[in-house]
């Protein structure tokens, strides 16, 4: 069966007649697709789930519109992208964040703090019974300071002392990483020495602590935002314009076979277990690398999707009969105790994606081939769960009325290795090498930003996935019809 597609397009359009093919419905491949439909081009977007937006989507779930990915949006407030996906939203739909790092609290030593734990809340989380043990081990470590170390461990104890290792490097490593195994270059880079000098300003400065989390957040010219009915409201937006343009959306579509060596390109995919054929004169690659190469015959393959190191995540919604269950709309968990390491409080941001007076959290679980619960069932997932947010004392009797539990394979990136930049542009210059294919794909995975990944000097902003999609597909797009004009 070959599915075909004809678009109508003034006689000195140079896109008339041009197709393209578009693998990969997320949001860099559906803006893509809408920003070529409206430069005339006949558009196929083709993707292999049941739904379109990947983890920029929002499904609904007994009367709840659930994240399934990034927390919050950010965009650059002077770019051209910023003004067009906001006329394509509505400005009615847009919700702006003001402060919106204020609101991430953790979870730490038994209570909720605001923001990030630091050495001064390790210090005096028990009063004199913390404080004198952990300045005194890191005195210690002062004595006599080692210039070479077997792992990272023992870098870090070097670096804070024992008390101060177990206390707040090893939570905040898990919490933000996974693991303490990290490479000795990557731990030197992010944790600097300290002195006892900087340790005593910490400690008389204490009043700065509350204002820790937006230390490198100062007023710039972004906005962060949130949408009325979730993050997924974009995506929605992005294919109601795209099929006003006559442009076709394909789901449940899986490529199997592709013709890098005609003028015309040849395509087979199966969906419904029949077999379809595809016929276009560009090919894009909203994909990731990895899944990518499987269609090149010059590039290692592999058919069942990369096995990686990466960590995999389970995701545990909960609706429940509360308003509010904490004062914040992140909140990070720096608990060994709970196989959990964050929760976001959707309706922090917004009260439409819920029933009135009622709460949606999104709980976030590193795991692994190797851990049990990636095995377990919904229910004793969902079991366990609540039981440790009792057990923390986030839940208070509340009722749970709405449950859904989501697994996903290799979301988060473990430490990035030094060689796979460079080989990733190997691979992508392999791939663009055919004639009129493109690539689009993420090279890692952006499973939402907290607060930012800025530079300690406030001059590197984090806007997130988001936006570093659109703005890939847009460069790309703009490429293609600069090609095609002359």
């Amino acid at each position: 069966m070959t599915f075909s597609s004809t678009i109508s397009n003034n006689n000195d359009n140079p896109a008339k007649n041009k197709s393209v093919i578009i693998i990969g419905g997320g949001i860099g491949g559906l803006y893509a697709g809408w920003k070529l439909c409206k430069n005339g081009f006949d558009v196929t977007i083709l993707e292999r789930q049941k739904f379109v937006g990947g983890f920029s989507a929002s499904i609904s779930y007994k009367e709840y519109k659930i994240d399934l990915g990034p927390h919050y949006a950010t965009f650059p407030s002077d770019s051209p992208i910023t003004k067009d996906i906001f006329e394509v939203i509505g400005k009615e739909n847009i919700i702006e964040i003001q402060d919106i790092h204020k609101w991430y609290r953790s979870f730490y030593k038994g209570k909720i703090i605001n923001g990030f734990p630091t050495i001064y809340d390790a210090l005096f989380n028990l009063g004199v019974k913390s404080f004198l043990p952990g300045l005194l081990s890191f005195l210690l470590s002062r004595i006599k300071p080692k210039k070479n170390f077997e792992n990272s461990e023992n870098y870090f104890k070097s670096l804070y002392g024992q008390y101060l290792f177990i206390n707040w490097c090893k939570p905040y490593l898990i919490q933000t990483i996974g693991t303490i195994d990290v490479p000795i270059n990557y731990a030197k880079k992010r944790f600097k020495p300290i002195t006892f000098k900087k340790v005593l300003h910490k400690l008389t400065n204490s009043k700065s602590k509350n204002n820790s989390t937006k230390s490198n957040i100062k007023k710039r010219k972004y906005i962060d935002c949130y949408f009325r009915d979730g993050i997924g409201n974009i995506i929605n937006s992005l294919v109601t314009e795209i099929e006003k343009l006559n442009g076709k959306i394909i789901l449940g579509a899986d490529v199997e076979l592709i013709r890098h060596d005609t003028e015309e390109k040849i395509l087979k995919f199966s969906k419904d277990n029949l077999t379809h054929e595809l016929k276009s004169d560009m090919i894009i690659y909203a994909t990731p690398l990895q899944i990518t190469k499987r269609w090149f015959n010059n590039l290692e393959q592999e058919k069942n999707i990369i096995k990686n190191s990466n960590f995999h995540s389970i995701m545990v919604f909960f609706g429940i009969d509360s308003p509010k269950i904490f004062d914040g709309w992140m909140l990070g968990v720096f608990d060994e105790r709970v196989p959990f390491f964050r929760i976001a409080q959707q309706t922090f941001l917004t009260k439409t994606v819920a029933p009135p007076k009622k709460s949606l959290l999104s709980i976030e679980i590193r795991s692994s081939e190797n851990d049990p619960l990636w095995n377990e069932n919904e229910q004793t997932i969902s079991k366990k769960v609540q039981y440790s947010l009792n057990q923390i004392g986030l839940l208070k009797g509340e009722k749970i009325d709405a449950v859904k539990v989501l697994k996903f394979r290799n979301l988060y990136p473990t430490i990035p290795n030094s060689n796979d930049e460079s080989e990733n542009k190997i691979e992508i210059d392999s791939i663009t090498k055919s004639k009129n294919e493109y690539f689009l794909g993420i090279q890692k995975m952006d499973s939402g930003r907290l607060v930012s990944d800025g530079d300690s000097s406030g001059e590197s902003d984090a806007v997130g996935g988001i936006f570093t999609s659109i703005n890939e597909a847009n460069n790309l797009i703009e490429k293609i019809i600069s090609d095609n004009s002359n």
